[in-house]
């Protein structure tokens, strides 16, 4: 599943908690009061937040490729668009939690360059 600092970078909102995923959507609690701690509660479906989660990853310049197996297993590539011979591989038995592993890699990376400047 994604976390809750992923799920605030993707949505670029300040995500304070979670829940789990039921029905295929994930519920998740915002800070909208202004200094003041008070969820207020949304829900999202899996696979919106997949396709967002696509879009995140190529906003931050990668190209993601997709590709379901016969055993049914989920793969992605995700290629640096500046450097072509920076990829990464990830799989899952879905394609959400794979998409999700993806994204998880690209805030890393985010994170540990924006921590060396």
């Amino acid at each position: 599943m994604i976390s809750k600092e992923i799920l605030s970078e993707v949505l670029d909102l300040d995500v304070i908690a979670m829940s789990g995923e039921v029905n295929n959507e994930l519920k998740y609690y915002l800070d909208e009061s202004c200094g003041k701690k008070v969820p207020r509660e949304r829900k999202i479906n899996i696979y919106e937040l997949t396709h967002l989660c696509k879009d995140f990853i190529i906003d931050k310049g990668y190209i993601p490729t997709v590709t379901t197996f016969s055993n049914k297993t989920v793969g992605i590539l995700i290629k640096n668009i500046n450097d072509r011979t920076k990829e990464e591989w990830f799989s899952s038995s879905n394609e959400p939690e794979t998409v999700f592993k993806a994204t998880k890699y690209i805030y890393n990376v985010i994170k540990r360059v924006s921590n060396e400047n």
